[in-house]
């Protein structure tokens, strides 16, 4: 699930004032830039159809972007995109060939069940079946060929979003990207100056997910 919209609601790319990014991998998170990357990343996805549909309260997402980022900063891959302070202003969540999205059966696998099951007194039960039933629709339908899996990308400031997104067109040249964008509306156009190509629709009890991908 993905989205390149800005916390302040601006496309990435629409602002006259040029940043140049510096993009790399990131290892670790400080506990201030592990508050800073969930709030504003909770922020960018405010108004996105899939996690409103998800969540009784749009606040609650900010619990599994918490689990998510420890997830993948354990046994994905996390990229930033910097400013010139060395500030992350973007960030970026990956799974490689033949490593596996957030799943309570891959949680488990990486000792974080406790963190992944948290969530269901979080969120309330209705919100966790409900995340449960998309993850199981998008696995069931998840793009069978070798490829890396985005599982979101999120811009803080304009312009962060396609440094991350250039970096890695470039850094996994040769190799398949699929995704499964959120928000069609806000996404899509910038999905498609990117190469991506839009394959056939997921859909659950009326949320719909526009998976796409991006040949070698």
């Amino acid at each position: 699930m993905t989205a390149i919209i800005t916390s302040d609601g601006s496309v990435p790319g629409t602002t006259r004032n040029f940043v140049k990014y510096t993009v790399r991998k990131i290892e670790s998170l400080t506990g201030e830039e592990m508050s800073r990357v969930v709030s504003e990343t909770t922020s960018a996805f405010d108004g996105d159809p899939t996690f409103e549909f998800i969540f009784n309260s749009f606040g609650d997402l900010a619990h599994l972007v918490e689990v998510n980022m420890r997830y993948y900063l354990k046994a994905g891959e996390v990229y930033g995109a910097f400013d010139e302070n060395g500030a992350i202003q973007g960030i970026s969540l990956w799974s490689g060939p033949g490593s596996a999205a957030l799943t309570a059966k891959t949680v488990l696998a990486n000792g974080m069940l406790g963190s992944f099951f948290g969530l269901f007194f979080k969120v309330g039960p209705g919100s966790f079946r409900r995340m449960l039933k998309v993850s199981d629709c998008t696995q069931k339908n998840h793009y069978a060929g070798e490829h890396w899996y985005l599982y979101w990308i999120t811009a803080f400031r304009p312009g962060a979003g396609g440094a991350l997104m250039d970096d890695a067109v470039e850094r996994l040249n040769g190799y398949v990207i699929y995704l499964e964008n959120s928000n069609y509306e806000r996404n899509n156009e910038f999905y498609l100056k990117h190469g991506f190509e839009p394959l056939p629709e997921i859909s659950w009890k009326g949320c719909v997910l526009h998976p796409m991908l991006r040949k070698r």
